[in-house]
């Protein structure tokens, strides 16, 4: 009688509200390649309209995460630590906020970005948006190896996934210092508070990549204990 209990409390494990969670940060994050793009094209309309997505994304997320912390506090039996559990809630709650603070700072913005930087923005953003895909391809692997109940073939995917995160990371580094580059031979030509508002937008950008990179650490980091 009293193994159907402890078997009910350990499935209300919240893990698959972290993939949840993960899941609309990785919807957002396929957001940002058509929102940048409507606003190299100055269709303001349209990237509004990417924006208002975004923010409803984000709103989903935080209540997702309340859920999460609720069920996390409530459980008697976890089969991931409460800490590790929380700690990798609050990484991926930086994620989807700095999508929404990227794409806000050049909604209110709006600025102007030269023919000859578009291509490697685009492609950075695109870069972007796969490791944020690669962050919810690893949490479904938490995911599913706690539903397997930790077995080995489930760990080696999560580790996979996780290896595949430190690689995307790398890229992405390189592209946002080609970026950079780029932006400061044209410095002199550009408007100073404009290039300081899109140095923010590579800078968060570039922030996103980080997390994600240690999203993936810390799943390493919680199946190696």
């Amino acid at each position: 009688m009293f193994k159907p209990s402890i078997f009910k409390l350990i499935s209300r494990s919240p893990i698959k509200g972290l993939r949840q969670h993960m899941h609309y940060t990785a919807q957002a994050g396929k957001l940002l390649s058509p929102f940048f793009d409507a606003i190299l094209k100055k269709e303001t309309m349209k990237a509004r309209a990417i924006f208002e997505e975004i923010v409803e994304l984000e709103h989903k997320a935080d209540e997702c995460k309340r859920r999460c912390r609720l069920k996390t506090h409530r459980n008697l039996m976890l089969s991931i630590p409460r800490g590790d559990t929380l700690a990798l809630l609050h990484v991926q709650e930086k994620a989807i906020n700095l999508i929404r603070d990227v794409t806000g700072i050049l909604i209110g913005r709006n600025p102007s970005i030269s023919q000859e930087t578009q291509p490697s923005f685009q492609e950075f953003i695109a870069k972007i948006d796969e490791i944020i895909s690669q962050a919810f391809l690893a949490v479904s692997e938490l995911d599913d190896l706690v539903d397997s109940g930790f077995s080995k073939i489930f760990r080696r995917h999560l580790l996979e996934a996780a290896n595949q995160l430190d690689h995307l990371e790398h890229q992405a580094d390189a592209l946002e210092e080609q970026l950079r580059h780029l932006f400061f031979i044209e410095e002199d030509d550009n408007n100073a508070l404009e290039q300081m508002f899109i140095y923010q937008v590579i800078e968060r950008l570039g922030s996103i990549a980080d997390i994600c990179e240690e999203i993936g650490s810390r799943l390493v980091l919680l199946i190696s204990r």
